[in-house]
C-alpha cells in the first residue's frame, strides 16, 4: 500500500505539474489558412488513451503505448490505410505513457516515459517489424518522461522532458552501433512536453511549457554541428501539442493552454523562418501521437478537453488531415547577375538568388542556380552570357529563371596617334597608320569579329576641325601585334590612296560585340 501511495503521488504532482504550468496564449485569426486541407475520421485504436505515440516504419503507421488514469499501456497496433483498419502487433516489453518514439534503421525505439501511476522510467526497447519482437536497448543515463526523440543523421536523440529533479534541457544522443548514449549540447530552453519535427536533419522543438507556463519558443538542433539556434516562435504558445512533417513543412497541432485545448494547426517553412494557419481539426485534442504516412497526417488518440486541470474525453478516435494539392511553382528573384548587365573581362561579380514557393505549400525542394550563390559569376571570356536559376518544391512543380549579360573587353579608347571621337584625324590618303589600344592584358590576336576593322564612307564636313596623325608606318598591309611590354595592341591600318579627298569611318568590332569608332579625313 506504501508503493502504491507513493506512486499515487507522483502521478498527483505530474498532473498538478501540467495544470499549472500555464499561461494566456495569444488566439491566432481564422479567417484564412495558408495550407488548407480535409480533415477526415478513421477506424479507432483498440482503446481510449493519451499519451500513445505514432511513427510510421516501412510504410506502415503504428501507434505505441499509451496512459489511461493509472493504467500504462504495452500495445503496439498497425494501420492498414487502404483497409482504414488497426491491427494488433507484438507488446512493448514494459508498458508506459509519457514516453516518445523514433524510427532509426528500421527498427521503432520507444524510449523512456512513465509506467502506471507516474512512476519516470530511463528504459529503451526497439521492434522490429521483420520479427514482430521488442529488444532492450542501452537505458538512457537518467529517467526522463515528457521529452522528445527525433532523428537526424543516423543517430537518436532524447531533448528536455522532466526527471525526479524538475525541468530538462539535456540532449542525449544514441548510437546505434555501439548501443551508447553521449551527451550534447543542451537544448537552450528547458521545457517539457513540446513538439518535434525533423527536416533535412535539422531537428526543432517547438512549444511546450516551462517554469513559468506554456511557452512558444522554437530551438532548431544541428547534430552536424552540435548547435542549436533560435527560430520564429510558435503563434500560439502551448504544450502537449503534436507535430508531423509533410512535403517539406511542419505541422504543429493541437495543445493545451490557459484552462483550455485547441484545435489550432501551424505550419512552419524552414527555408523560410515563416508560420503560417492551417485547416484546424474538428475537435480540440491534446496529448495524442502524431505521424505522416503517404503525404497524410495522422491524429491518434488523445484529450478532447482540458479545463483547469480537469481532463475529459480520453478517445480512441483517429483523425487525418490531408493537404489540398499543390500545383504552383516556387518563384525565382536573381538579384546579380543582373538582366542585361555588362561587365568587364574578369570583373568580379558575385552571384545573388533565392527562391520561395508559395506561403503554405508543399515547400522547396531545391533552388540551384548556374553556380551557388555567393559564388563567382562566369566573366572568363567574353561574349553573351546566360545566368539560369532552376527550382522545384515538394509536389514536384518547377520553375527556370534565366537573365542575360555581356562580358566585354576592358577598352579605354584609341592611343595616339588616332584621336577618339569627336576629334577627326587628318591624315594621307594611302598611309599605314597604327591604331593602338589596351584591353587591359594579353587577350590573344583573336580579338577582333571577323571581317573587322572596316572603314565606309562618310559626309565630310569642311567646317570641322581636326588634328593631323604624326606618326605613320610603312607597311604592305594591314596587321595585328600586341606588346607586352606597354601592354598596347597595334592595328597597322592600310589606307587606299583612291581615299585621298574623302571622310571615312573606321570601325574595329571585337569578339565581345561592342563597336569603336575613329574618323578621318584624307588629304
Amino acid at each position: 500500500m506504501k508503493r502504491t501511495r507513493k506512486r499515487t503521488n507522483k502521478a498527483t504532482i505530474l498532473m498538478i505539474l501540467i495544470a499549472t504550468l500555464l499561461t494566456v496564449h495569444f488566439v491566432a485569426s481564422p479567417q484564412s489558412f495558408a495550407q488548407a486541407g480535409t480533415w477526415t475520421t478513421k477506424a479507432p485504436i483498440s482503446s481510449a488513451r493519451y499519451f500513445s505515440r505514432a511513427a510510421t516504419l516501412n510504410g506502415v503507421l503504428y501507434t505505441v503505448g499509451g496512459w489511461n488514469g493509472c493504467t500504462s499501456y504495452s500495445n503496439l497496433e498497425a494501420y492498414d490505410p487502404i483497409s482504414d483498419s488497426w491491427m494488433p502487433r507484438a507488446s512493448m516489453l514494459t508498458s508506459r505513457g509519457y514516453h516518445q518514439v523514433g524510427v532509426l534503421n528500421g527498427l521503432l525505439y520507444a524510449v523512456g516515459g512513465s509506467v502506471g501511476c507516474g512512476a519516470h522510467i530511463a528504459s529503451v526497447e526497439a521492434y522490429d517489424p521483420t520479427t514482430n519482437t521488442w529488444s532492450a536497448k542501452a537505458s538512457l543515463p537518467e529517467i526522463r518522461t515528457a521529452h522528445v526523440v527525433a532523428v537526424a543523421n543516423g543517430k537518436l536523440y532524447a531533448i528536455g522532458g522532466i526527471n525526479g529533479g524538475g525541468l530538462l534541457a539535456s540532449n542525449t544522443e544514441y548510437d546505434p552501433t555501439t548501443n551508447t548514449w553521449t551527451e550534447r549540447a543542451p537544448m537552450p530552453t528547458a521545457r517539457y512536453f513540446p513538439a518535434v519535427a525533423v527536416v533535412n536533419d535539422i531537428i526543432y522543438v517547438m512549444g511546450g511549457a516551462g517554469n513559468s507556463g506554456e511557452v512558444a519558443t522554437v530551438e532548431a538542433y544541428d547534430a552536424a554541428t552540435n548547435t542549436w539556434s533560435t527560430k520564429a516562435p510558435l503563434p500560439l504558445a502551448r504544450s502537449v501539442l503534436e507535430a508531423a512533417t509533410t512535403n517539406g513543412i511542419i505541422y504543429t497541432m493541437g495543445g493545451q493552454g490557459s484552462c483550455s485545448s485547441f484545435t489550432d494547426v501551424e505550419t512552419y517553412d524552414p527555408t523560410t523562418d515563416i508560420w503560417s494557419f492551417g485547416t484546424p481539426m474538428p475537435t480540440p485534442r491534446y496529448a495524442f501521437g502524431s505521424a505522416a504516412l503517404n503525404g497524410t497526417i495522422y491524429v491518434v488518440g488523445g484529450y478532447t478537453q482540458y479545463a483547469c486541470g480537469s481532463n475529459e474525453g480520453s478517445v480512441s478516435g483517429v483523425i487525418a488531415f490531408t493537404p489540398e494539392g499543390d500545383d504552383t511553382a516556387p518563384s525565382i528573384t536573381i538579384t546579380s547577375p543582373v538582366e542585361a548587365a555588362t561587365y568587364l573581362l574578369g570583373q568580379s561579380v558575385t552571384a545573388s538568388y533565392s527562391c520561395e514557393d508559395e506561403a503554405g505549400g508543399s515547400g522547396l525542394a531545391s533552388c540551384t542556380g548556374s553556380v551557388a550563390t555567393g559564388a563567382a559569376v562566369d566573366t572568363a571570356s567574353v561574349g553573351p552570357k546566360t545566368f539560369t536559376v532552376n527550382a522545384e518544391d515538394n509536389a514536384g512543380n518547377q520553375s527556370t529563371r534565366q537573365v542575360s549579360y555581356q562580358v566585354v573587353y576592358s577598352f579605354a579608347g584609341f592611343f595616339q596617334p588616332v584621336y577618339n571621337l569627336p576629334l577627326l584625324n587628318i591624315t594621307n590618303a594611302g598611309s599605314s597608320i597604327p591604331v593602338k589600344f589596351s584591353l587591359s592584358g594579353n587577350q590573344g590576336l583573336g580579338i577582333f569579329a571577323p571581317g573587322y576593322p572596316v572603314s565606309g564612307p562618310i559626309a565630310c564636313d569642311a567646317n570641322e576641325l581636326g588634328s593631323e596623325i604624326d606618326e605613320t608606318v610603312t607597311a604592305g598591309g594591314s596587321a595585328l601585334s600586341y606588346d607586352a611590354g606597354a601592354d598596347q595592341y597595334s592595328y597597322v591600318w592600310k589606307t587606299n590612296k583612291a581615299w585621298k579627298g574623302t571622310c571615312r569611318i573606321l570601325v574595329v568590332r571585337f569578339n565581345d560585340g561592342t563597336d569603336h569608332f575613329a574618323k578621318f579625313r584624307f588629304k
